[in-house]
């Protein structure tokens, strides 16, 4: 519906130019000597009837649902926010947790390279097995060589059909009481080491799913590549994102839109009170911001590859095992010091 909402607004803005152009014509026949002629011809009633009063109508219609339109974004960029506001590498630090307890209730699918996705509780379905086991192979997989050229090895997910065991399981791998049921409640899932728990409930659609398993998938590769440690958040953060991004697009690209107009929105607001925070901000700073910070790591990441290209992106990555600093001024002729100061400078003027 509310991808509706965004095209019957991008197609308003075309009905009023081809209308105004529509309204031109009509306008410059009704002075003309031959006005009484035309205004009687069926070409002119056609054009009038079926395409300049229609056109009219749907732009009043499509203007009014503006506030419904807003009400929706608003709601879509919430949702993202709360996924975002628990960074999975902060919270695995915080509570010391290198790798999350066996969930297996025995269900189990088997993929290459020793990947494997099993029921984390006993109401997980053998079609939410499979539909997990689809995403990952068909679309986390392909996304993560394409653009990080590695593919998770040996890693453990498991799906949780609800946030209560999904809740009980955080409790289990050592989370404090204190966060476990926000994370229940607003997050998608969790990495530490090649374990990776996925909070399905906290999903709406199968693009979200993608964009969840890929993101998780990317910190399993980081963590297995031996760099999660040694760059800095925004780029572990980033890069997830990005990679989760490209999977939601490949699943619904008009959801991967909304999610990107939401987000953009919110981080323009906080840019304008003032309240956008530095790509280094602390865990507490990012747990109370008004707007998703995870997305102005994501835009971080996301003009470096719009400026130099995935391929540099992807050779950074790996230089970056013996040395992030020097592995990113090597490909991209700059420090990542002057990179960020110019990138938080640029994006708190748009």
């Amino acid at each position: 519906m509310l991808g509706a909402l965004i095209g019957s607004v991008v197609g308003a803005v075309r009905a009023v130019v081809f209308g105004g152009l529509v309204f031109l014509v009509l306008q410059l026949v009704s002075i003309t000597p031959l006005a009484d002629i035309v205004e009687k011809s069926a070409p002119y009633r056609m054009l009038q009837t079926h395409v300049y009063t229609p056109l009219k109508n749907w732009v009043a219609l499509s203007l009014s649902k503006q506030p419904q339109l807003h009400k929706q974004l608003n709601k879509v960029a919430e949702q993202w926010t709360q996924l975002g506001k628990f960074m999975d590498p902060n919270i695995t630090r915080l509570y010391n947790i290198n790798q999350l307890p066996n969930v297996n209730q025995g269900r189990t699918v088997h993929l290459p390279n020793g990947v494997s996705i099993a029921a984390g509780d006993d109401q997980v379905s053998e079609r939410e097995l499979k539909l997990g086991a689809s995403i990952l192979t068909q679309v986390s997989v392909s996304i993560l060589k394409e653009n990080l050229g590695v593919t998770p090895q040996n890693t453990n997910i498991a799906l949780f059909s609800s946030k209560q065991s999904y809740a009980a399981a955080l409790a289990m791998a050592g989370v404090g009481s204190q966060d476990i049921l926000s994370m229940a409640a607003k997050t998608g899932g969790i990495t530490a080491g090649s374990d990776i728990w996925i909070n399905w409930a906290a999903l709406q659609s199968n693009s979200d799913l993608a964009n969840i398993f890929t993101h998780e998938v990317t910190h399993a590769v980081f963590n297995q590549e031996g760099i999660s440690d040694s760059v800095p958040t925004w780029v572990n953060e980033g890069t997830a994102w990005f990679d989760g991004m490209d999977a939601q697009r490949k699943v619904s690209s008009v959801e991967a839109d909304q999610i990107i107009h939401a987000n953009n929105e919110q981080l323009r607001r906080a840019a304008q009170s003032g309240q956008l925070l530095p790509l280094s901000a602390s865990e507490r700073d990012i747990l109370n911001a008004s707007y998703n910070v995870e997305w102005e790591d994501y835009r971080a990441v996301h003009e470096l590859v719009q400026r130099y290209g995935l391929t540099k992106y992807r050779e950074f990555i790996e230089g970056a095992k013996n040395g992030t600093e020097k592995s990113f001024l090597s490909n991209f002729g700059i420090s990542m010091q002057t990179y960020t100061k110019n990138f938080e400078a640029e994006i708190s003027q748009r």
